[in-house]
């Protein structure tokens, strides 16, 4: 999972119709937008649409966008003016659940690892995560109910928060040494942390920062192999930059000396002449006929 958190907030001007209550926060609500719109398409509908509807945050398989601030209410539970889904919880949207597929499920994955955050940022603990179906009755999030994962949906997100209230310290990983040549180079676009082999859970503790260069030997499911043998994942790019190795030109050959390869002209039984060009072998020839020559040969020396 990878994303990148972007602001695009409703203009204070529309408070009183999207947002019009200061709010301290005590649930976070989760919804699936029943569409496939990236989270960009979703959060410029509603911050431009003249209905009170409204949401929190967008949340797709690339970015994370938040458009009212956490401090005010939004009216997206469906329990009413007074309703503690619409006056007291943050209102999550998960992107592309009407077809599903890989992009969904990377946008779902990042709205796990994203509110596990917000619990921990606001001091909530993880049953503070609710379903739209909860304050309203409404199929919602679609999605996460008719698969029926609804309870392991809300277990990864109570795990990850434990993982963040109490991080486990890094075990030590036997990082096996490259073996394979030079196939290129990589960037950093921000802090990696380097892990022992291509799989999630192997940290070495090492990190190469941001805009540092480190060179590449193996490549496999998106992970890059250092010198040291420690692996970084590309997370689809958005971790670094990868560049290969420019093949440089084949060396240039000259090609063998050759010594030109000499004609003995003969006239009448004497050698007359060892000739290396062509027109030296035609001029000796021709003044062997101007001398009325009986016997011509012309052999390789």
């Amino acid at each position: 999972m990878s994303y990148t958190i972007r602001q695009q907030w409703l203009p204070k001007s529309k408070y009183p119709l999207k947002a019009p209550y200061s709010m301290t926060p005590k649930y976070v609500t989760i919804h699936n937008t029943w569409n496939d719109a990236p989270a960009k398409n979703e959060a410029n509908f509603m911050l431009s649409n003249p209905k009170e509807t409204g949401f929190h945050v967008a949340i797709d398989d690339v970015e994370v966008v938040e458009l009212i601030p956490f401090n005010r209410n939004a009216w997206h539970a469906g329990d009413g003016l007074e309703g503690k889904g619409n006056r007291e919880s943050i209102g999550i949207e998960i992107c592309y659940s009407k077809s599903g597929g890989k992009r969904y499920e990377e946008a779902e994955a990042n709205a796990i690892e994203y509110t596990a955050h917000v619990l921990v940022q606001l001091g909530l603990p993880p049953s503070a995560v609710k379903f739209h179906q909860e304050w309203s009755g409404k199929n919602c999030p679609h999605r996460i109910l008719d698969e029926k994962r609804g309870a392991a949906f809300k277990r990864a997100i109570a795990e990850r928060y434990e993982e963040l209230k109490n991080p486990k310290p890094i075990a030590p990983q036997l990082v096996k040494p490259a073996s394979s040549k030079k196939l290129g180079s990589l960037t950093t676009k921000r802090d990696v942390p380097a892990y022992a082999r291509n799989k999630w859970g192997t940290q070495t503790g090492a990190v190469v920062k941001k805009g540092e260069t480190r060179n590449v030997y193996a490549i496999k499911d998106g992970w890059y192999q250092l010198y040291s043998g420690e692996w970084l994942p590309s997370q689809s790019g958005t971790n670094f930059e990868y560049r290969l190795v420019k093949k440089s030109d084949p060396p240039r050959t000259e090609p063998p000396d050759v010594k030109p390869r000499l004609k003995r002209v003969i006239v009448d039984g004497k050698q007359v002449g060892a000739f290396s060009q062509q027109d030296s072998v035609i001029h000796g020839v021709s003044e062997a006929l101007d001398g009325k020559a009986k016997n011509i040969r012309i052999e390789d020396v």
